[in-house]
This record gives structure tokens, sequence and C-alpha cells, in this order.
């Protein structure tokens, strides 16, 4: 069994006192650089490797932090997602966090635009961002770089700005995928790809998925025609919403619907009782597509793990900022394909009872 390096073991092969050596090690107080160079030489040298977690839980700094995400009580996507997150801080509380989470209207840019600018003056240490707003989203980021404030993007991935890492799907291939399933399916001559917004070009996580069911299509020579259409559910009633799909659905004579966000069950029940053949995909595993999906109302639910992306983004912070562990630029979340006859296994019994 391997003998334990001791702070005093290595004073020794440095030629320095102990308290160099302790400084060193954890990062304080002033030290020369060659005095530096002799402890860093002896710590290779007898290969020691400080214990990072017990140092942790005995320091006493805190990590401030801050979270933006939409408001929960739109989107249960989001709920989920700060389920998560606050799982998460609840996990690692002992890491002495300290984290505000800051809600936005996922219907506002300029509201995120207004949060985001409240969070940059309070100088948190790191900060993850939830994004909707896809040039908003880049703009606060650019400036968190220029503040030397890690930032952690979460659910929309952004191509054209670094940061600290990216925890999510790939949305691309989420639209291959959904192509896939959509093409498999006999007897389909028209799909209709429907986005829950009024401004698809800054919601790229749902461009994206609209591109590569377009480009699976294009590639694997699918005779099937892709129709395109944006609603915003948050300026028309439910009742509003089924008569628009109605009539579209009558006039391009569309077999399936693919919902690229989480709001399936906006429409599921209403159009499957006026068209009961036609086919209907959308994304989530919460409960109200849970239930649509046990009463043939949804057809596939492609599920894009919600809880375990928030948990992820708390759990990749601490990794980072506490820990000091290499972690992931990008972090790809798998894509569940659930059915009504395996989703049980995608829920725990408690899920199930809510129903």
């Amino acid at each position: 069994m391997k003998n334990k390096i001791k702070i005093k073991d290595i004073a020794l092969r440095a030629g320095v006192s102990t308290g160099t050596v302790d400084r060193v090690i954890h990062k304080r107080g002033k030290v020369s650089k060659k005095a530096e160079d002799k402890v860093l030489k002896a710590m290779s040298d007898l290969d020691y490797s400080p214990n990072i977690i017990a140092r942790t839980l005995a320091r006493k700094k805190v990590t401030n932090f801050s979270i933006i995400i939409p408001y929960p009580y739109q989107d249960y996507y989001w709920k989920m997602i700060k389920s998560g997150i606050d799982t998460g801080i609840g996990d690692f509380e002992h890491f002495n966090l300290s984290g505000n989470v800051y809600f936005y209207d996922m219907f506002d840019e300029a509201h995120f635009q207004s949060i985001s600018e409240q969070i940059l003056k309070e100088e948190p240490d790191a900060i993850i961002v939830g994004s909707e707003f896809n040039q908003q989203t880049i703009q606060f980021v650019k400036k968190c770089n220029r503040n030397e404030i890690p930032a952690i993007v979460i659910n929309a991935e952004l191509n054209s700005v670094p940061c600290l890492s990216y925890i999510g799907t790939n949305s691309y291939q989420t639209g291959c995928l959904t192509g896939k399933l959509v093409s498999i399916k006999s007897n389909i001559k028209n799909i209709l790809i429907l986005h829950n917004t009024s401004n698809i070009q800054n919601a790229a996580h749902l461009k994206n998925k609209e591109i590569g069911l377009l480009d699976y299509f294009s590639e694997n020579n699918i005779d099937i025609q892709p129709h395109v259409l944006s609603i915003n559910d948050h300026l028309l009633s439910e009742l509003e919403m089924v008569k628009k799909l109605k009539d579209y659905i009558r006039k391009h004579q569309i077999d399936c619907i693919y919902n690229t966000s989480s709001k399936g069950y906006l429409i599921a029940k209403s159009i499957k009782g006026l068209f009961p053949d036609i086919y209907i995909i959308c994304h989530d595993l919460i409960d109200h597509n849970i239930l649509l999906l046990t009463e043939n109302k949804i057809d596939i639910i492609i599920n894009q793990s919600a809880e375990k992306l928030g948990y992820l983004s708390i759990k990749t912070l601490v990794n980072h900022m506490i820990l000091e562990k290499r972690i992931e630029k990008k972090y790809y979340l798998p894509l569940d394909v659930v059915y009504k006859e395996n989703y049980q296994f995608y829920i725990n019994n408690k899920d199930i009872n809510t129903l």
C-alpha cells in the first residue's frame, strides 16, 4: 500500500518550510517563483495529489452564481429543468454555493435583456443561462466573457460565441431523428412542422430541428412533403390554435404533425378528435404529454431529459469552479424515443401517480 505523502515530506524534499508548501497547495499568500517551483517539483517527484474535495469542504469561500431561466409556469419543460437545478443546489450545498435564480418572460425578448443586465451588475462568480432567445443570449454571453464571468448555456446551443460549457441536446440531430421516425411510418405524405413561437429566426434550437428533419428527407430521398407553421401560444387561446390548425390540416392534407417543443398537449387531444388518423410527435415527458400518450392522442414523445439537464448545469459549475475538474465544452444529452408501450420505463412510480 502506498504511503500517504504529508506536507512535511514535501517541505523536506523541496528544502522549504511547511508553511510555504501549504501556501502553494492552497494557492494563498505570496510565494516566490523559485520556492513555488521547488514545491511543485517535490510534489511531482513524490507523486502527491492534493485532496481537492476535502480541501473544498473545509474552505470558507462562498461561490456566488446566478441562474437565468424562463418562468417555470410558462412551460412545464422549464419547470422540470428548475426541479433539476433545485436538486443540484441541494446536493452540492456543502461546497458553500450561493445561487440566485432569476426568471424572464419567455415571450418577451426585452425582459430577458433587462434581467441579464441586472445579473451582470451583481458580478457573480459564474452564470447559468437557459436560452430561449438566440440573439439576446449571444449578446449576454459576450458580455459575460468581457467581464471574465464563466457562463454555462443550457437548452439552446450557441455556435457563434464561446461559453464555458453547453448542456442540452443536439437540435439538428434531433430533427434528423424525427425525420427517420416519420419516414418509417407508412402512408405519411404531408408533415406539418409546428413551432410554438412567433419569431422562429430567434429560436435557433427549434429552427435547427426543422433543418435537421428537412435535410434528412432530402439526403435520403424521402417522398414526404414538409410544411412549416409557427403559432404563438401566448397570443392565441387553445381554441384559436386548434381552429387555425384544423383549417391548415384540411387545406394541405396534413397526416403528421411534429411539434418541435414540449407543448404538444396544447393541440393533440382536440386535433386527434377531429383527425383520428393523424400522427403526432412532440417532445418531453411532462405529465400532460404522458397522459395523452397513454390515451393514444400523442404517438411518440422524444424525451430531452429536462431534469437531468438542470442537475448537470449545477454539477458542471461545481466541477469547474470548485473541484477544479475538467469539464466538457459540449455535453449532449441522449434522446429517448418514447411510445405508449415503453413510457413507464422512463418515469418512476411517483410520476405515474400524478397523471
